[in-house]
């Protein structure tokens, strides 16, 4: 008899477990299919707003500037509401953000190769060595944090503060 009841109390809890997550599931379904219809409104809307800010004529008067700049403004607004939105519903992947970061500043440091070749400028020539040290050290760092990203030693969070910390070295200054 005991047996049974325990039974029957660990249906009832599993069943209302179950009708709990369903619930809330949809619900959550439900909100983001109405934040998803809201986007979509928000992009048309934010379309329309756009191409009458592009018809109206050059201002002539301050009256016709400050209704220009008034339209303008309502399309930044629409324009920041629909990049949260569209934020909300897909959040950004930090590693492939990382990772995409991290190939743009290589090409970058890429284009950078003649501070070797401009170490015999009479004027700067001091400095573009100095560049060319600093460009060098930032590359073996930066293959260093691709490194670890690829091996997962370090959080994400931690390697796009190193990697914010390396972007803002700057290689070339002048005397």
């Amino acid at each position: 008899m005991k047996s049974k009841k325990i039974l029957l109390a660990a249906a009832i809890c599993g069943v209302l477990a179950f009708t709990i997550g369903f619930s809330l599931n949809n619900n959550t379904l439900a909100l983001d299919t109405d934040k998803k219809e809201k986007l979509e409104k928000l992009k048309k809307e934010s379309l329309s707003e756009q191409e009458k800010w592009e018809r109206l004529p050059k201002a002539k008067t301050a009256e016709e500037q400050l209704k220009i700049d008034e339209q303008g403004k309502k399309v930044k607004e629409i324009g920041i509401a629909v990049g949260e939105l569209e934020k909300e519903l897909a959040p950004v992947d930090l590693k492939a953000k990382l990772e995409d970061d991290i190939l743009s500043l290589r090409r970058v440091m890429e284009t950078k190769g003649y501070y070797k070749t401009m170490t015999d400028d009479p004027k700067y020539g001091a400095a573009y060595a100095k560049a060319a040290e600093i460009l060098e050290k930032k590359k073996e760092t930066l293959a260093q944090i691709e490194k670890d990203l690829r091996e997962n030693k370090k959080s994400i969070e931690q390697l796009a503060k190193e990697y914010a910390e390396l972007e803002k070295i700057q290689e070339f200054i002048l005397p």
